[in-house]
């Protein structure tokens, strides 16, 4: 039991020495794991891994990497006779059958690479199929060959094109391309009538894939996110658009389906512009003394923010020191008295009453500005009527990752996505570069419309001190906000360093998480913005989950 301060901040300071322990081991494994003597004996470790019994892999996320991805294949990514039998029954259940139709454009690729993507698809489980191959102008001899491999299914069709001018020549409700090379999963198909089958609306679906290397074997996961608009990425290699382009909802299937021989580069991102004039934005920041951290987070908002038109709100909390008092004087800023005990929520929703930006940051008081564009880019996002609220990327002040998102997982779970990680990092698929759609980001630095924040009733002030901020993005995804998260607004944060510690925050901490977790259970089980195939080692590393969260489709009773 921690009877007292001194107990929680030793045991406060041993979790963080255990945390650097833990990292620093992993990068000697990962040191090992890459040097010359490990890549020599890799057939030898190999070859016993074939001879020892066969068996599932149950304790525990592993960390991404392709090693573990081939252990990750064999557990969970393999079919069994008994998988393409129920797969079978699955399909004579369906309501409907769309056709798929797939193209496939050919000029000159070698043999090898256009025989594997026909053959991938001529081994599907479901039958109801087109092949469109386009044959522009190959001189090669073994192309023709290849393509009259095919022999007489009528499924499959030959056309030559000499010029770039598009013509129709599909017949499916959906439509797909894949290049020579690429290889389907012999369940692809299935999959994908049987999303469309539960889900009709459906305007564009897509999957995960990885990548083959010379030898064939598969490496590179891309486990993504459900559809990500803020994102901007396409959706990936292998997508199925509605023939016609009818609107409706775009879905993914959150299974390696497609083997790619090629893997398209990102294209860059185009941040929204801030209107003219700019917004206004009213900054709110709680505190209860701590002078030193107040005055340089005040300092970094008037001096080093490169923003037209702001206020600064302080809601202090019965501060006592002399130099919190005098601080208040000194600069630009408004005063909000909040006495009485600590309630983070009830502070900044008192605030938000009062204050007069079209636009609220709520700011902690132990943040630094960076970089003088931090507000702006917040703004441009936060004004958007789609969006709800919206985070920055926060750094420790070593440099390290603080905050880069939340993921809400089953069980209660709530981790910081990728702690720790160095600034540059650009992250898993850009997790810690681009701007994205998110579950929840934190309130330490947030960013709202005022109206919207009113419309909401602002914070509950029945979680004083946490989850207050994840509750208040799960409430504007009820309304169908988005929430946004960009790397484009850093600053420092020193993670509640005025707020100090005690047995009874503690303490209520632990109860408000599970009343949280109890009201926000569904949505926990599912987070659309972190795949379920992956897993957090901490909230550090990157993992793969042992076992997936997602049910196959033909394995649903």
């Amino acid at each position: 039991m921690l009877s007292n301060d001194g107990d929680l901040d030793r045991a406060l300071r041993e979790n963080e020495r255990l945390l650097r322990e833990l990292r620093d081991a992993t990068e000697k494994y990962e040191a090992i794991r890459t040097s010359l003597s490990w890549k020599i004996t890799g057939p030898l470790r190999k070859a016993l891994d074939l001879l020892a019994p066969r068996k599932n892999h149950a304790a525990g996320p592993l960390l991404l990497n392709n090693e573990n991805y081939r252990r990750w294949i064999e557990a969970y990514d393999k079919l069994t006779n008994a998988d393409r039998t129920a797969i079978r029954t699955a399909i004579d259940n369906l309501k409907t059958r769309p056709l798929l139709s797939i193209l496939v454009t050919i000029k000159d690729d070698p043999a090898p690479a256009i025989l594997q993507t026909i053959q991938s698809i001529r081994r599907q489980l479901y039958r109801e199929w087109e092949l469109c191959l386009i044959d522009t102008a190959s001189t090669a001899p073994h192309v023709a060959r290849a393509l009259a491999s095919c022999g007489d299914d009528p499924r499959v069709r030959v056309f030559r094109r000499t010029n770039n001018e598009p013509f129709d020549i599909t017949k499916g409700q959906y439509i797909a391309t894949l290049d020579p090379g690429d290889m389907l999963a012999e369940r692809e198909l299935f999959e994908i009538a049987a999303e469309l089958d539960a889900h009709p609306d459906t305007a564009i679906l897509y999957t995960d894939e990885d990548e083959l290397d010379p030898t064939g074997h598969r490496i590179n996961p891309r486990f993504k996110t459900d559809w990500n608009p803020d994102l901007q990425q396409d959706p990936g290699k292998l997508q199925f658009k509605r023939a016609g382009n009818e609107p409706g909802p775009t879905r993914h299937i959150p299974c390696i389906l497609c083997h790619s021989a090629k893997i398209a580069a990102q294209t860059p991102q185009q941040p929204p512009q801030l209107p003219n004039p700019a917004p206004k934005v009213s900054i709110i920041i709680p505190t209860r003394d701590r002078a030193e951290l107040l005055e340089r987070c005040i300092e970094g908002l008037i001096n080093r923010t490169d923003y037209p038109a702001i206020e600064i709100i302080v809601v202090d909390n019965d501060s006592r020191e002399a130099a919190t008092k005098q601080l208040f004087t000194k600069y630009p800023i408004r005063v909000i008295p909040y006495p009485g005990e600590f309630n983070w929520a009830a502070m900044n929703n008192a605030a938000a009453k009062e204050a007069t930006g079209e636009i609220l940051l709520f700011l902690n008081n132990d943040t630094d500005v960076i970089s003088p564009n931090w507000l702006s880019e917040l703004a441009a996002q936060a004004i958007r009527p789609e969006i709800g609220a919206v985070g920055a990327k926060l750094l420790f002040a070593d440099g390290t990752v603080q905050h880069a998102g939340i993921w809400l997982g089953p069980a209660g779970r709530v981790r910081h996505l990728l702690r720790l990680s160095q600034r540059n990092d650009p992250g898993y698929l850009g997790q810690l570069s681009l701007t994205r759609n998110l579950s929840a980001v934190t309130g330490a630095c947030m960013a709202i419309r005022r109206n919207l924040f009113l419309d909401v009733n602002g914070f509950d002030e029945s979680y004083p001190v946490s989850y207050n901020d994840l509750d208040l993005c799960l409430r504007l995804r009820e309304k169908g906000h988005r929430i946004v998260w960009t790397p484009r607004a850093e600053l420092y944060h020193l993670e509640s360093a005025s707020r100090g510690s005690s047995e009874w925050r503690w303490r209520k901490e632990e109860a408000d998480h599970k009343r949280f977790s109890a009201k926000w259970q569904q949505q926990m089980e599912h987070d659309p913005y972190f795949n379920p195939n992956l897993d957090l080692i901490g909230e550090e590393k990157l993992a793969l989950a042992f076992p997936p969260r997602f049910k196959k489709p033909w394995k649903l009773d």
